[in-house]
């Protein structure tokens, strides 16, 4: 197994602990779960978030790591800030949050559905 492909399967694995974790958050019925649920969140975010520089290295000149890396944590936390705005309005309009978090739930499915690595020419 190629290292790239360790490093997308790991991300992979990061967003499978992700997603679900979303969803029972949102649909937690006591305490207890929601925090097993956001434990599981964690654990999700630092399998994907972990592999984010190792796979920029493999694929961008030495040079402009850092500004690709910078780039990639500024639109990160832009859209961790844009989510949370747009979760405070949606409870403003009285979205019930279970909705709201299955939502984000879904978009992630999406998201990790529609973009996908291309294939490397020549190889398997």
């Amino acid at each position: 197994m190629s290292a790239t492909h360790t490093h997308s399967a790991t991300s992979a694995l990061g967003m499978s602990l992700l997603i679900p974790a979303l969803f029972g958050v949102g649909n937690s019925g006591s305490l207890a779960v929601a925090i097993f649920f956001l434990v599981l969140f964690g654990l999700g975010w630092g399998a994907f978030d972990c592999n984010n520089m190792p796979i920029l290295s493999q694929i961008v000149r030495p040079e402009l790591r850092a500004t690709g890396y910078g780039l990639m944590n500024l639109v990160s936390i832009s859209c961790g800030g844009f989510a949370d705005v747009a979760f405070g309005a949606l409870r403003d309009a009285k979205v019930p949050i279970n909705v709201i978090f299955a939502s984000t739930a879904m978009l992630s499915v999406i998201l990790v559905l529609l973009i996908r690595p291309k294939p490397e020419s020549g190889r398997p």
